[in-house]
Order: structure tokens, then sequence, then C-alpha cells
């Protein structure tokens, strides 16, 4: 599997959909290490948040991550925009695709400096996960155990 998209068409979407679902280690390895050296934080971006996603990989998610953690300080810099006035877009995406708390501190590990527009971005994403990691499934445990027979 090359750098290219166009150098493997088909067979990139096919890889990229298996390690969406996969507990292959060695599958999930080799595509997150094929994704992340597009260079590419749209390519980046649809890994983290297509249709194949719906199966949340925790696994595949976490080699995305380490991969990403390899780039240079500058690439993540620049990947992040951290050192902007403005966030680019892709950086904003990139962020706002992390599913858990846990993945959360894996991005957050990734640099030392997020900058103050980002941080803020952190911050919310932390009080949003919290919310969902306990309000929202204690809400929905009490609906599905509910006795419903009334309903």
């Amino acid at each position: 599997m090359g750098c290219r998209l166009s150098s493997s068409g088909a067979k990139w979407a096919l890889t990229v959909q298996l390690a969406a679902c996969s507990h292959d280690q060695k599958l999930l390895r080799k595509t997150a290490r094929a994704i992340v050296s597009t260079k590419n934080a749209a390519v980046y971006a649809s890994a983290l948040q297509s249709d194949f996603s719906l199966h949340y990989n925790p696994t595949f998610r976490k080699y995305l991550w380490s991969e990403i953690s390899k780039m240079s300080t500058f690439e993540k810099t620049a990947l992040f925009s951290t050192n902007s006035t403005n966030i680019l877009p892709a950086s904003r995406i990139l962020l706002h695709s992390v599913k858990t708390i846990d993945e959360l501190q894996q991005i957050r590990g990734l640099l030392t400096n997020w900058g103050p527009l980002l941080t803020l971005h952190f911050e919310y994403l932390e009080r949003y996960l919290l919310w969902v990691s306990s309000v929202s499934q204690g809400v929905l445990h009490q609906f599905f155990a509910a006795d419903l027979s009334n309903f």
C-alpha cells in the first residue's frame, strides 16, 4: 500500500474499511502507517470520521494517533495550527473527531503546547466527553432498564 491514494485505488478503500472493524494488529498498524504517510489532514479526518468509523474501533484509532505522534514537532504544530492566531478547519475537525476521554488524553500528549485557542477546545471536549461517559450513559441505562410495558 503506497503513500499515494491514486496508486492504490480500491485497495486503499478496502484496507481502510477493514481496519475500521478489524482486530488484526498487523493490518491496523499498517493502515494507520499508510494513512499518516500521506501527510494529508483530510485523509486523517476521513479515516476518523468516515462511515467506516460507525463501527468504532478504538485500537485502530489508537494506532492512528500513535503514528501521528511519530511526526516531527514542526509537522504536528502545523497539523493542529497551534502557533497560529486562527485554528484551521482541518485542525478543528481532527480534534473534534475524538470519541472518548482516553483518546483525548492520547491526543493531548502529542504536543506540550497547544496554544490558547486549542486549549479551549480541549477543555470543551473534556467536559463533553465526561458528560457523555457519565450522565448520558446513566440516563440511557435507566431508560432501557425501565419497565416500558405501559408505554
